[in-house]
């Protein structure tokens, strides 16, 4: 089971953690239905894709501009990784309309996406934005 989010999940910027929260709060939705089939559970994947692209534009926009604004200088690695999180996005939203995704295949990149990017990618950022990095750094 996913955790509930925690303070120790903390980067630094209380919108990026609620950003980050929201988007821990959708892979618990899809563990939820990672083991379900059928009709209803196909909507609740399209459903749960939708949010998870959508919500992800939102954050992605909102964590580059903040890093941005602070000097972060692995600004563009950053960008890449949200860029390869789109992409994959996007290559599941055309297999669920095929109806070739599970919601376990959903769940398992959404978490595993969730784990590396969001507690160790973006862990990577928190000094910057808590003005711990030396400006010469």
């Amino acid at each position: 089971m996913l955790p509930e989010w925690n303070p120790s999940y903390s980067i630094g910027n209380d919108l990026l953690d609620r950003q980050h929260a929201r988007l821990l709060d959708l892979c618990r939705h899809a563990e939820q239905y990672m083991t379900e089939q059928g009709g209803e559970a196909e909507e609740q994947l399209h459903e749960l894709l939708h949010q998870l692209a959508t919500y992800a534009d939102v954050h992605f926009a909102t964590e580059e501009e903040v890093l941005r604004k602070c000097g972060y200088p692995n600004l563009d690695e950053q960008i890449e990784g949200h860029m390869a999180y789109r992409e994959e996005l996007t290559r599941m939203l055309f297999e669920a309309m095929d109806g070739r995704l599970t919601n376990r295949e959903l769940f398992d990149y959404a978490t595993g996406w969730w784990l590396d990017h969001i507690l160790v990618s973006d862990m990577e950022c928190a000094p910057y934005l808590r003005g711990e990095v030396p400006e010469s750094a």
